[in-house]
Parts: structure tokens; C-alpha cells; sequence
């Protein structure tokens, strides 16, 4: 199966606000675009994000007193980030290992281009990603936490807040009657709500959507995504509470499956780059076998900026210098060494750079005579320019 990256799946469309925005501001935003979370940038640069999940938490510390408070002092910093070549498996790792629904795709440059949630990684994947989980009960989290009807929202609050919890089941003689999520209070919020004065009752959910425990996790999968949730409550043969299953849940599930996956592509790749170091390797020993030979031929390769970095034997040979001592300088101090002016090997190097070749002539007298020698300057060219 084909490895999906963040490119093909993430939202480009990006909900945004400033620091100096006020909270009610962010949250009427939410509330409006349907979305769980914004980000917040100061002129361009993501600086925070603000979640439902921070809502929730205000709403239990400073209860209706922090509406007119700029989000940059209830926003969450630090914010996670992934670039959009990113593959979906890491995602979920750094979902899972931050405790975290949302991450920001940034660009190369560092600007946000769009977020990816949850939801979305989930969305994604087919049947065959939750093999490694096989049913709800192995992934569930045992413990029900349950809140009256007749309580208040600013008490449900609390009581989310304190747990970490996205939502809270209202039970009714043991069983589910409804439950209040992050959502359901994030949208109070918006409307100015008095959190202080509503009841529970008022605003929960129901009838409750549930799955058994010996549900496939795929089906908990499926349940969210067809209704549009992020959790789930689940119940036993007899309709009872016996837990409650959340898209984090399955996201840990599923890292046994990226530890797999990754450690699969580490050894896909370590063989790859072991057959390309041993072409390369044959490849080179060849030329530097060829290169070495030419005793009648010298050969003198420099980087972009002049300085030599190869000069072969029959450099040495013709121009009696040893490649120790020549490596590491400029081109211009074999030129000087053969009198040639500094304005003519500024003409051969401008030549070069149009990507053309200068030919030329000198001479080497030894004790058997004068010897003519035939030399041509050329560049070496890569993708993005001259390399030497």
C-alpha cells in the first residue's frame, strides 16, 4: 500500500486570528467555521493556537470574565509543527507523544499553509491500519466519567478541565443519557452564554452514540466519522457503560503500526544506500583508476570559488608540482607560476562562466628542450550552476 504523506490530505484553508484579537472573537470564529481550533499570527508568524480545549479550560478558571481578554494570554505557545512531505505515520506519532488533536503545516520558509487534525489522519486510512488493533476493548480507556443533569456547565467544566477530558457521559440509573462535550461548550461560549446558570441538561447531547467492547476498532473508527464525533461511549451486552473510546485512543493504537512501518522504511533505505555507496564506490575506484593513468594527460579540478581539489599524476608529471602541495589553493597559482597575467585568467574564467571552453598554448623547457603544451579550461556544471 502506497505511504500517504500530509500533502495529500491536510486543510489549506487556514482559520486565523491576531494576539491582540479578543478570546470571544476566536471562539465565535470556531463556533462559525465549524472547526475545532485557530491559529494565531502576528504579522504572518504563528505564534499560538487556540483550541477547544483551551476554551474549556478558561471557562473553569475565570468562568465568564475572560471574554474580553486578548487570545495571547489564553492561547497555548509553542505550537507543534510538520512540514507538508511529512508521512501520515508520523503525524500520528507526534499526536500520540504530545497528547495533542492539532498540528500546523509550515512550508520551507516557516509559514503556515494549512492544519491537520485527528480527525483528518483518521479519515484517511483504510481497513487494513487497524489489523494491528483488533477490537475496542483493547484500546478503550476503562473509566467512566460521568456528571449530573441538574449540574451546571461551569461545574462540567471543571470537572474537563481537571481530568483532561474532552467530554463527560450523564448517566441516568446506569445508563448513558447523554453526554457534553468541549464542542457543546465551546459553542455556549460564543453565544455569551452564562455557564454559571446553565444546567447539563440543557445542552448535552443525546441520544448517546455507543459501541461494544467487542466492536472491531475499525467499526469506533467508522462511528466517529460517520456522525462526526470524536469519541465514543461503549457499552457491554446489556447497553451499559463500561468505558469510553476517543480518536486518541485509537491514535495510540495505531503507533505499534508506525513503529512497524518506520522501522521497515529505515531498513528499506539502509539497503538502498548501501547499494548506491557501492556503485558509487566501484564507480569512482574506476575513474580514479583511468584519471591516475594518464601520465601524459594533467588533469586540474577546482570548486566553484578556484581552489583545487584534484591534481592527478600527470599533473605532477608535466608541471612538476606535487598534488600535496597543490591541493587546497587557488588555480591562480599554477598560472603565476607559468607567468600568465592575472587579466587573461579573468578573461579565461568569464568564458567559463558563459559556458564556453578557452584553449591555449604554453610552453615547459626542461634539460632535454622545449616542450609545447596544449591546454583547455572548461567548467563542470550542475542542476543549479557552474560547480567548478
Amino acid at each position: 500500500m502506497t505511504i500517504q504523506r500530509l500533502a495529500d490530505i491536510f486543510h489549506r484553508e487556514i482559520h486565523a486570528v491576531r494576539p491582540t484579537d479578543i478570546t470571544q472573537d476566536a471562539a465565535r470564529l470556531m463556533r462559525d467555521r465549524n472547526v475545532s481550533c485557530v491559529v494565531v499570527l502576528d504579522q504572518g508568524a504563528l505564534v499560538g493556537i487556540f483550541t477547544e480545549r483551551d476554551l474549556v479550560r478558561c471557562v473553569a478558571e475565570f468562568s465568564g470574565v475572560f471574554w474580553d481578554r486578548p487570545i495571547a494570554e489564553v492561547m497555548t505557545r509553542g505550537v507543534c509543527t510538520v512540514q507538508p512531505d511529512a508521512m501520515l505515520y508520523e503525524a500520528f506519532h507526534l499526536l500520540a507523544e504530545k497528547g495533542i488533536r492539532h498540528l500546523a503545516v509550515l512550508d520551507e520558509g516557516g509559514a503556515v499553509v494549512g492544519m491537520v487534525t485527528q480527525s483528518d489522519l483518521i479519515q484517511h486510512l483504510g481497513y487494513d491500519y487497524f489489523i494491528k488493533v483488533k477490537t475496542v476493548s483493547q484500546i478503550m480507556r476503562n473509566s467512566v466519567v460521568t456528571i449530573q443533569s441538574e449540574a451546571t456547565v461551569q461545574d462540567a467544566s471543571r470537572v474537563m478541565a481537571d481530568r483532561n477530558m474532552s467530554f463527560l457521559l450523564v448517566a441516568s440509573q446506569g445508563m448513558p443519557a447523554g453526554v457534553i462535550t468541549e464542542r457543546d461548550i465551546s459553542r455556549l461560549a460564543a453565544d455569551g452564554s452564562d455557564m454559571a446558570v446553565t444546567l447539563v441538561r440543557q445542552v448535552m447531547s443525546s441520544p448517546v452514540i455507543t459501541v461494544r467492547s467487542d466492536a472491531p476498532a475499525y467499526t469506533a473508527a467508522e462511528t466517529m466519522l460517520q456522525h462526526g464525533i470524536r469519541r465514543l461511549v461503549v457499552v457491554d451486552g446489556t447497553g451499559a457503560a463500561v468505558g469510553v473510546t476517543t480518536q486518541t485512543d485509537l491514535v495510540r493504537g495505531l503507533e505499534s503500526k508506525y513503529v512497524e512501518t518506520l522501522k521497515r522504511i529505515i531498513v528499506n533505505q539502509g539497503r538502498e544506500l548501501d547499494r548506491t555507496i557501492r556503485e558509487l564506490s566501484e564507480k569512482t575506484l574506476y575513474l580514479e583508476t583511468i584519471l591516475s593513468s594518464l601520465v601524459d594527460m594533467g588533469i586540474v579540478a577546482t570548486d566553484a570559488d578556484g581552489r583545487i581539489i584534484y591534481f592527478n599524476a600527470g599533473s605532477e608529471r608535466l608541471l612538476h608540482r606535487q598534488a600535496e602541495e597543490m591541493v587546497g589553493q587557488d588555480l591562480a597559482a599554477i598560472h603565476v607560476g607559468e607567468e600568465v597575467s592575472a587579466e587573461r585568467l579573468t578573461a579565461c574564467m568569464e568564458a567559463v562562466r558563459q559556458g564556453r571552453t578557452h584553449s591555449f598554448v604554453f610552453e615547459r623547457k626542461t634539460g632535454n628542450g622545449t616542450f609545447y603544451l596544449q591546454a583547455r579550461l572548461s567548467g563542470i556544471r550542475a542542476k543549479d550552476g557552474l560547480a567548478g
